[in-house]
C-alpha cells in the first residue's frame, strides 16, 4: 500500500491475523518505510516492507513474537538495525535469535530467558537493496548494426551454438 502526503511517500505491508487466542479475535500490524515524494524508483524498497512484514508474520504465526510484550520491545531495536545496515551497506542479514541475545546483554538474565523463549535459530533477515539504472535510451533504426557479408559463408563446425542458431534464423 502506498501513500503520498506532505512531501513524503509512506510504502506499508498491512498484516492481518485472525485467531481466538488474540483480543478481538485478531492481531493488526503494519510495517512501513516512509520515503521522500520525489524518489522516482521506488519499487526495490516495496520488496523491503514486504519481506519484512511477511517474516515478522510468520514469527507472530510460530511464537507470537510480536504479541508477547517481551519480545515486542525488541522489535523497535530490530527495525532500527535493519534500516540502518539497509542505509549504510545496501544489505542486513541478521539472525534474530543472534540480535535478541546480543540486545540481552543489556537488559538483566531474567530477561534473556523470557526473550529467547519460542525464538528460532533459523530465523534471518536477508534483505539486499540493488541499485536502479535510468531506463535505456530509446533505438533508432541507424543504431543497429547490419550485416555487410554472409556470416553463413563464415562459419564453421568450432562456432559457438548460440551464434550458428542466430545466423540460421
Amino acid at each position: 500500500m502506498t501513500v503520498c502526503t506532505n512531501k513524503y511517500r509512506i510504502l506499508g505491508y498491512p498484516v492481518c491475523l485472525e485467531d481466538r487466542k488474540y483480543e478481538r479475535n485478531e492481531f493488526i500490524f503494519n510495517f512501513a518505510i516512509v520515503l521522500d515524494e520525489d524518489v522516482i524508483e521506488y519499487s526495490t524498497y516495496k520488496s523491503v516492507v514486504r519481506k519484512v512484514a511477511k517474516l515478522f508474520k510468520a514469527l507472530e504465526e510460530q511464537s507470537g513474537f510480536l504479541s508477547n510484550e517481551v519480545t515486542a520491545v525488541g522489535v523497535f531495536a530490530l527495525i532500527e538495525q535493519v534500516l540502518e545496515d539497509l542505509n549504510n551497506y545496501s544489505e542486513c542479514m541478521i539472525p534474530i535469535s543472534g540480535f535478541f541475545l546480543a540486545l540481552s546483554y543489556i537488559l538483566t538474565l531474567g530477561w534473556l530467558m523470557m526473550m529467547m523463549v519460542g525464538i528460532d535459530e533459523s530465523n534471518t533477515i536477508n534483505i539486499k537493496l540493488f541499485p536502479t539504472y535510468a531506463p535505456p535510451p530509446q533505438v533508432k533504426a541507424f543504431h543497429v548494426p547490419v550485416c555487410t557479408v554472409q556470416l553463413e559463408n563464415l562459419m564453421d563446425v568450432n562456432w559457438d551454438l548460440t551464434m550458428q542458431r542466430v545466423c540460421h534464423s
